[in-house]
């Protein structure tokens, strides 16, 4: 394609040598012979150079320049002229011209060389211009990208609408500032940016992302780019960085990661609740480490669990029972030898685990020292193994291992989730360990209750024996020797007499109260009005004598053996009558109320009452407070109370003051918390 030549040069002769030179080039030419030609010509006409006489007729000098410079300010300008003057070449090219050449001085090919650099220099900056404008088309359209030049020192050269609106910085507040405003103090203590501007000069570009500033305080997320930037000679004259905020992708990455690991939290939760019921449920302990392993196998990836439990332990080898899970479908080929291989001290994850003292975790387990690993990994498939040790105090209990196909890590909230279980196991082992003592001293104590009262029985009946013949013999005295015993033999019979009344309801009261526990439970739907008319009934007689006054809140009907309810309002309701002032009437009051749920009773009386320090003493076997010239009766009558009511899994307690009457009262329990 042939390139247009504008020659200005009001010379004919010059103007038809210059045009013989060209046209031998296949250049196009176009001559004007004064400036107000020059200027017509540009007005409508774009030429790709421009050959320049500074003298014309309308003309001269650098004005000539100027004018035609204005006019044409992307085409070359070639000042071809006869003045050989420094300054004015000097100021010509000052003013925007491409070369200065002197008529006379210069061949063709000089002129033609000049023209060609000026056309493909100023093609050169026009694409340079063209693609640097698209760059700012670019850079000002990406909105959602921060794009910017810093010098060497990271100090900000220049600014985009995307990183205004990321940062919140105009170009104004920001150009000169350095990119470590955008960072938070701790990581410039860091030296953060710097890092990432050496890193991009060592490796070509650095790639990162963290928490920056914005100008308002706020925090965002950035992915950002750091690239370098060289001159021709290699020598680094500062970076383009390219930013995102990417906070929106961030925040929701978290979420997602929350939400992750609260599923997995959950799982494990889980975990340690199942095992944790399941354990509990478990009859031995090789079946509660059996079912950790099963329960830790389902809800997790582990695939195999081996229980290792502990039987002796001497000189880094420990004798173990093991116990085994293995999924469904799980074909078993080893012998004996792989699965009952013994547990040395720094052997296998076991052994290790054991040696450390803490969980161990291999990634490949065909690499460890143990036959059953190896197996595992060879026979089976299985790649990952963890071996956790369980302790009882000081004591290793067991250590239980888990074995799995893929090879993930176990994480922090497992291992502590698996530390629970081992304390839960632990726990479930030395309470199931007591439960068996407790169960052995309660037979133990069962049979010595079963044989003291078998004891109480027999002593009762050979007790009687004597009592009946001593009672015979002291009636047979009264009939055949009565007018021969005088008035002091007289007296010691009847001494005799009252011994053995007391001694028989001593006995009988022995009795009674050792068959209250041995007797089967006969819980019945029970009307206390009806059992306090049976006392009333009962005791009629010491009413009548006395003049007892009576009183009774309408009782509840309860689920209870209603012939020891009898005995127990009996002998409180007879306690009360007997404990009294001479020539005083017995008032007795019956109340009741509802106690969470449960029964409390009370017997008040307006007896002579008891000193508060005795209180805890009334209800033992044999306890009296009172002389027996004063007040007859045996001791037992509270003891029987209080068997009553700890039969029916109940509480009796006493209120008194001395000289101000007595309230004893008693708790019963609603029958389905007994």
């Amino acid at each position: 394609m042939s390139q247009s030549i504008l020659l200005i040069e009001d010379s004919r002769a010059q103007l038809k040598a210059v045009s013989a030179i060209l046209r031998s080039e296949d250049f196009q030419i176009t001559s004007a012979a004064s400036l107000r030609e020059a200027v017509a010509c540009l007005e409508y006409t774009s030429f790709d150079c421009i050959l320049l006489d500074l003298s014309l007729p309308d003309s001269d000098g650098l004005d000539t320049l100027r004018s035609v410079r204005s006019k044409a300010r992307s085409a070359p300008l070639i000042v071809l002229t006869s003045t050989d003057d420094p300054l004015q070449v000097a100021e010509a090219l000052k003013e925007g011209a491409q070369d200065y050449l002197i008529k006379g001085r210069i061949d063709g090919e000089l002129l033609k060389r000049s023209i060609r650099y000026g056309i493909d220099r100023a093609r050169t900056q026009e694409m340079v211009r063209q693609s640097e404008e698209k760059f700012r088309l670019l850079v000002e359209s990406a909105r959602d990208y921060a794009i910017f030049m810093l010098d060497t020192e990271g100090n900000i050269l220049t600014w985009s609408a995307g990183a205004e609106r990321i940062t919140g910085y105009s170009g104004e507040e920001i150009l000169g500032k350095n990119l470590s405003i955008f960072y938070p103090q701790s990581a410039v203590d860091r030296g953060e940016p710097q890092h990432g501007l050496r890193e991009a000069v060592l490796k070509g570009r650095y790639e990162d992302e963290g928490w920056r500033k914005r100008k308002d305080g706020t925090r965002y997320w950035v992915s950002f780019i750091n690239t370098p930037l060289f001159d021709q000679e290699g020598n680094l004259r500062g970076y383009a960085r390219i930013a995102r905020d990417t906070t929106e992708k961030r925040i929701a990455e978290e979420t997602l990661r929350q939400r992750i690991v609260l599923e997995q939290k959950m799982v494990l939760v889980d975990l340690l609740q199942a095992v944790t019921i399941a354990i509990n449920l478990a009859p031995t302990v090789e079946d509660a480490v059996a079912t950790l392993l099963k329960e830790v196998c389902t809800h997790t990836k582990w695939s195999v669990g081996c229980g290792n439990i502990v039987d002796t332990e001497s000189k880094g080898e420990c004798q173990v029972s093991k116990v085994w899970y293995f999924p469904e479908g799980f074909k078993i080929s080893a012998d004996d030898s792989v699965l009952r291989e013994r547990l040395i001290s720094g052997v296998g994850i076991a052994g290790k685990s054991w040696a450390s003292g803490a969980p161990v975790w291999l990634d490949d387990i065909a690499t460890d020292d143990s036959a059953l690993c190896v197996w595992l990994s060879k026979h089976q498939g299985l790649k990952s193994g963890l071996a956790v040790p369980v302790y009882e105090g000081m004591r290793l209990f067991a250590i239980v291992e888990f074995f799995a196909a893929a090879g993930e890590k176990p994480d922090a909230p497992f291992l502590e989730v698996m530390a629970n279980i081992g304390k839960q196991l632990t726990a479930i082992v030395e309470r199931k360990r007591l439960e068996q003592m407790l169960a052995k001293e309660m037979q133990n104590l069962s049979r010595s209750n079963a044989e003291l009262q078998e004891f109480a029985k027999i002593a009762a009946h050979d007790l009687q024996e004597p009592l009946k013949s001593v009672q015979g013999f002291v009636d047979l005295l009264k009939r055949r020797y009565s007018d021969q015993l005088g008035d002091d033999g007289k007296r010691f019979i009847a001494f005799i007499d009252d011994a053995v009344v007391r001694m028989e309801e001593l006995i009988r009261g022995v009795l009674s109260h050792s068959k209250i526990r041995s007797q089967e439970k006969r819980f019945e739907r029970t009307d206390l009005n009806e059992v306090i008319q049976k006392v009333k009934d009962n005791l009629s007689v010491s009413i009548e004598q006395t003049g007892a006054i009576i009183k009774c809140d309408d009782l509840p009907v309860i689920v209870a053996d209603s012939l020891q309810m009898v005995q127990l309002f009996q002998n409180l309701i007879a306690n009360a009558m007997k404990f009294r002032e001479p020539e005083t009437t017995p008032e007795i009051y019956i109340s009741w109320r509802n106690q969470g749920g449960d029964y409390q009773f009370c017997v008040k009386d307006n007896g002579i009452g008891m000193d508060s320090r005795y209180l805890n003493k009334i209800f033992g076997m044999f306890s009296r407070l009172n002389a027996k010239t004063e007040y007859p009766g045996t001791g037992i009558g509270l003891a029987i109370c209080k068997k009553i009511v700890e039969h029916h899994g109940g509480v009796i307690w006493a209120e008194s003051q001395l000289g101000k009457g007595s309230e004893m009262c008693f708790l019963l329990p609603d029958e389905s918390r007994r």
